[in-house]
């Protein structure tokens, strides 16, 4: 991923995103020299609001259209209209209902997800001119929301599999997502599950990056248009949020995708 500072604020890009000209994106990080390294996008968080402003700021994008859903680990997807710019953006209390993934083709509605590790999705059809985001923790991904998601973008826009990029944000890796039986009985018996379950010295860990790519693959997509970050959230504390590591208080950062003109 590409990193870039802005005094004292680390934004994340992706390469595939990076290169084209319809779409503005960035992955929050919890670094942020003047606010003691809690730039935190949640409202929870007594920064929340400014946060959002300031991020807003650095990317040209109008806050009063900013889009965001109650996430709940499901797999509804919102298709957002103009009429939904401004849900969620300064208050939980107007967000998208219980919805973990959010596609449209709306110019300057920028659609954002939160997350304390678990994987967000996002997309973009360059020939369709459209958008997506999806919240992908270990329900979602047992539920295949990456997969739904294309399938979504397919009924609504007619996007063609083969002309959507995917990029799979900073999230709890293999390394340290340690799963107990609950989860291994949701994927174990899914057509990716076996290769995303790993066993260590006794324990069961999942690697929800690959549980992804895989539904990506499934759903259409090219491996050379998936760009997966494969950045641990738990190994660097550093630089982003845990709810793993540091409970139910820890702080979100924010996948922010708009398409421009």
């Amino acid at each position: 991923m590409i990193v870039q500072d802005h005094d004292g604020i680390s934004l994340y890009k992706f390469s595939l995103f990076s290169r084209q000209t319809k779409i503005i994106h960035a992955v929050t990080s919890r670094m942020s020299k003047k606010e003691g390294n809690i730039f935190s996008m949640s409202l929870k968080d007594s920064y929340g609001i400014e946060n959002r402003k300031k991020i807003c700021n650095l990317l040209s994008l109008p806050i009063e259209n900013l889009v965001l859903s109650r996430q709940v680990h499901g797999k509804h997807i919102t298709l957002v209209t103009a009429q939904d710019r401004g849900r969620g953006n300064l208050s939980y209390d107007t967000a998208i209902p219980s919805s973990d993934a959010m596609i449209t083709k709306e110019v300057d509605t920028p659609l954002v997800s939160l997350s304390g590790d678990c994987p967000i999705l996002g997309f973009f059809d360059p020939v369709q001119k459209a958008i997506g985001l999806a919240h992908a923790g270990w329900r979602g991904t047992a539920l295949e929301i990456a997969f739904h998601t294309i399938q979504a973008m397919r009924k609504e826009f007619q996007s063609n599999p083969n002309d959507i990029l995917a990029a799979i944000a900073p999230s709890i890796g293999p390394c340290c997502y340690k799963v107990q039986e609950e989860v291994l009985e949701k994927v174990k018996n899914l057509s990716w599950g076996k290769k995303t379950i790993q066993k260590r010295e006794g324990f069961y860990y999942l690697d929800l990056w690959l549980a992804n790519t895989e539904q990506l693959l499934s759903a259409g997509l090219k491996a050379e248009n998936i760009e997966c970050s494969k950045i641990c959230t738990a190994c660097h504390l550093d630089k982003f949020f845990s709810y793993r590591i540091e409970g139910a208080n820890s702080g979100r950062c924010a996948f922010i995708l708009s398409l421009c003109e």
